[in-house]
C-alpha cells in the first residue's frame, strides 16, 4: 500500500470501474492521486522490493533461528505473512554478490610475473622428424620452442599429423588467442580469468538450485508427501541463509583486517559450522525424521552436493577460460 491520498474521483483511472474503497475489485489497482513526490515514489520503491509492512523482517527472524520452519510454513499454504522466498532470494543474493564483487575483484596491478602458455599439440621428436620428412610448414626453431599459430596448428591436423578431439581443438585455439593477446603477462591473465569466474560465479549458484532440489527428492523420495517444489523451496531459504552468514563473514573479516586482528579472526569457519549446524536443523524440522535418519541423509546430502560443487566448478572454470577473448 503507497498511503498516499485517495482521489475524490471514484472511477478506476485504469479500467474506469467505480471504486467504493481504496482499490478497484476489477483490476485491483489503488485508487490514490498519480502526482507522487520523490519521498513516495522512493517509499513505494522500496516497499515494492522488500515489503517493509513487517514481511521482511519477519520473515529474516524465522529464517535466520527457526531453521526449516518457514519453508514448513509455505508448504501448509500458511504465506501471508512472509516474504516470497524467490523475491527474498533475489534480494539478499542481489546484496550479497555486490559485497562480493567489490571485495573480490582484481586488478592487473596487483598481480605480477610472467605465465607460459602450453601451446605444445603433444609432437614427439620421431613425429617431429616425420614434419619435416613433409616438408610441413614450421621451421626448426618453432618445433624447439614449442610455439605455433592457428594456421600452423591446422596444418598439422590437416596433414594427419596430428589428430585432437573437438574439445582439444577449441582449447589449444584459446590458447593461442591468450597467447597472443597477453604474451607472458601473467597479471593481466590471472586478473582477467578472476573476474571472469566470480562475475560467472552467481550462475553457478543459481544452476545448482534445481539440482540440490533434486538430491534432496532422492533422499526423501518415499516420503509422498514432499513434491520437488517443496524441496526447491527449502534449498532457496537455506541458500538466503548462507548468503546472509557469508556477508557477516565478509563484514567481519573486513572489521579485523582494519583493525590488525586478522589472527582472531575465525569468522569465515564459524560461518562454515553454523551453514552446516544450520541444514541439519532444518532438514530435522521440515522432514520431521528422527535424529539417526536426519544424521545420515545430512551427510547423503552434502556429500552430493560436494560432488555436484566440483563438477558444476570445472564446468565454471572453463566457461570463464572461454569468456577471456
Amino acid at each position: 500500500m503507497s498511503h498516499m491520498p485517495l482521489r475524490k474521483n471514484p472511477a478506476c483511472l485504469n479500467c474506469g470501474t467505480f471504486v467504493n474503497e481504496r482499490f478497484c475489485t476489477r483490476c485491483g489497482q489503488e485508487n490514490t492521486e498519480p502526482k507522487e513526490t520523490v519521498w513516495h515514489f522512493v517509499t513505494h520503491f522500496v516497499n515494492d522490493i522488500l515489503h517493509f509492512d513487517g514481511k521482511f523482517f519477519n520473515t529474516l527472524k524465522y529464517l535466520m533461528f527457526r531453521p526449516g520452519y518457514l519453508s514448513k510454513q509455505y508448504i501448509e499454504g500458511k504465506r501471508a505473512g512472509y516474504l516470497d522466498p524467490v523475491r527474498m532470494y533475489l534480494f539478499t543474493s542481489f546484496i550479497f554478490f555486490i559485497v562480493f564483487f567489490s571485495i573480490m575483484r582484481i586488478d592487473q596491478g596487483q598481480i605480477k610475473g610472467s605465465i607460459s602458455f602450453s601451446d605444445d599439440p603433444k609432437i614427439d621428436a620421431s613425429v617431429k622428424d616425420e614434419l619435416k620428412s613433409q616438408n610441413v610448414n614450421i621451421d626448426t626453431a618453432q618445433l624447439r620452442t614449442r610455439s605455433y599459430t592457428r594456421q600452423e596448428y591446422d596444418s598439422l591436423i590437416s596433414k594427419g599429423i596430428i589428430n585432437p578431439s573437438w574439445v582439444e581443438k577449441r582449447i589449444y585455439y584459446q590458447q593461442i588467442k591468450l597467447k597472443e593477446k597477453y604474451g607472458e603477462d601473467q597479471g593481466g591473465f590471472m586478473a582477467n580469468f578472476v573476474n571472469s569466474f566470480n562475475h560467472n560465479f552467481p550462475k553457478m549458484l543459481f544452476v545448482s538450485l534445481p539440482f540440490a532440489a533434486l538430491i534432496l527428492q532422492l533422499l526423501y523420495i518415499r516420503r509422498k508427501n514432499f513434491f520437488y517444489v517443496g524441496h526447491g523451496i527449502f534449498i532457496i531459504h537455506y541458500y538466503i541463509f548462507i548468503f546472509i552468514m557469508m556477508l557477516l563473514a565478509i563484514g567481519l573479516t573486513k572489521f579485523f583486517t582494519l583493525t590488525n586482528l586478522n589472527r582472531i579472526n575465525y569468522s569465515g569457519l564459524i560461518a562454515f559450522i553454523l551453514i552446516m549446524a544450520y541444514l541439519y536443523k532444518a532438514m530435522r524440522r521440515y522432514y520431521g525424521q528422527k535424529r539417526g535418519k536426519t544424521f545420515l541423509k545430512w551427510v547423503l546430502f552434502n556429500s552430493a552436493f560436494f560432488i555436484l560443487l566440483i563438477i558444476l566448478t570445472g564446468g565454471l572454470v572453463m566457461l570463464s577460460f572461454f569468456e577471456m577473448i
